[in-house]
């Protein structure tokens, strides 16, 4: 019950896409990846693993990322929808 938003960089369907995504951004120790499904098949949502307390501090921290991505149009999730998501896929 825990109350949170984190960012969501970017929702990659492809596996070896998700990996390259990872790499060319430096992202390995930066990030957390659950699987979920959308468009019925499997999608691999990757998260900044940083907990925010309010939407303001997230777009604060878009503006704070590199620009290849703030190009991937982050966005805030809260962290119940992400409990949601990983418990339904």
């Amino acid at each position: 019950p825990e109350p949170g938003v984190l960012l969501q960089l970017s929702g990659i369907q492809n596996r070896r896409v998700l990996n390259e995504f990872i790499v060319d951004n430096q992202l390995q120790d930066l990030i957390w990846v659950y699987q979920t499904t959308r468009y019925s098949g499997a999608w691999h949502v990757v998260l900044l693993n940083q907990r925010f307390t309010s939407l303001n501090a997230t777009r604060q921290a878009v503006e704070l990322l590199p620009s290849s991505l703030q190009t991937t149009q982050p966005f805030a999730k809260d962290l119940k929808q992400i409990k949601l998501e990983i418990r339904n896929r």
